[in-house]
Parts: structure tokens; sequence; C-alpha cells
């Protein structure tokens, strides 16, 4: 009876609110160098988060990411590079948390480096995916520090703006990968593992 009469006063006060779905990535780790090619450098590890949209338009999305101790961290923006493919209209301002991807298509970032698109060796994330604000080194507060490369990061969009077939399973409307490479420190054995994303809530 109560859900009814919040529901009833909902709508008799014409109160709109938006649903949102996402997923997420359990644990990264991203210590390898920008720019430093796949595999990376001995003793280090570059982390690929790819995102593809199966909506019709473009879809805007956010991203926040936490430490291990499941504190909000603050983000850093990344440099557009026209040039190089950068999708126009993501130019994004300190600590934004929004990115978008392009309709029907694949996109992917390195959480915590910034791979040049224009470096031979930085084709890692492209133009569209180096828009994606990375982790930052303080805590939400933008005070505490958090150097640290790894974390857990959750993607979010809301379900009202997906077009097209997926608006009909808007959460579904975003599905992703992660892809994990470390070369061993002396013998430089490369290892790296793959796998799908859950969705989240």
């Amino acid at each position: 009876m109560k859900k009814f009469i919040v529901v009833a006063l909902l709508l008799a006060l014409s109160v709109s609110f938006a649903f949102a779905s996402s997923l997420k990535v359990p644990w990264f780790v991203d210590s390898g160098a920008a720019n430093g090619g796949n595999p990376p450098v001995n003793g280090t590890t570059i982390a690929l988060v790819y995102l593809t949209s199966n909506s019709s338009s473009d879809l805007d999305c956010s991203i926040q990411y936490y430490n291990a101790m499941g504190q909000e961290l603050g983000r850093k923006s990344a440099t557009a590079h026209a040039a190089a493919g950068s999708y126009a209209g993501d130019l994004y301002t300190p600590n934004a948390n929004t990115f978008r991807i392009p309709a029907l298509a694949s996109i992917a970032f390195r959480p915590v480096a910034d791979d040049d698109p224009t470096n031979a060796t930085g084709l890692q994330e492209g133009g569209v995916g180096r828009l994606v604000p990375n982790r930052g080194t303080t805590l939400i507060d933008g005070v505490t520090a958090d150097v640290k490369t790894n974390g857990s990061l959750v993607v979010s969009w809301v379900d009202g703006d997906v077009t097209g077939p997926a608006a009909g399973a808007p959460d579904k409307a975003v599905q992703g990968a992660y892809q994990y490479v470390k070369s061993n420190t002396g013998d430089g054995r490369v290892v790296g593992y793959g796998h799908l994303l859950p969705p989240g809530l």
C-alpha cells in the first residue's frame, strides 16, 4: 500500500526520474608507461577496457573509479587529439567523469595511462578511447592521496538515452571486456588474459 501511495504522489506531482544501467570492471592493474606498447616493459602491466554500444545513437556514459577500500577516486580528464580521430563534442573539463561512445561503435581505453594515438607504440586506445577520463591520484575530495595504479571502475548510462533495437533492453546497451597483459621481470615472459565484463545494477 505504501508503494502505491508513493507512486501515486509522484504521478500527481509530475515528478520525473531516469533509470540507469551499468557494468563494472571488478579489478584492474595498469602500471605500464604511456605509449609503452603491447606487451609492456618487463615488470609492468597494461589494462585495456573494451566497450561496445548497441545504441543506434551516440551514448553518453559516466565513469567512477574506486580503490581497494571502496573509496571513490577522482578522475583525470584526457586531452583531445582531433587529428588522430577524436570524437567531435567530447571535450572535457578537469575531473569530468563523462565520455561518449559513438552509435554502434566500440572503444578501448586504459584506466590509468593515456596512450597517444599519434605515437607508433601508443595505438592501444585510439582517439575516442583516449577521451575516457582516467583514474585519479586522490580520493574524490581532491586532497587525500591515492597514487596506486589499480582499482575497480563502473561505467553507467541512462536507459532513456538508448535508441534503436537496444532500447527494448537498455541494461544491455553497453557490453564490454577486460584485457590484462603483464611482462614478467627478469625472464620477460608475457602473461595475459581477458574476460567479459559482468553487468552492473
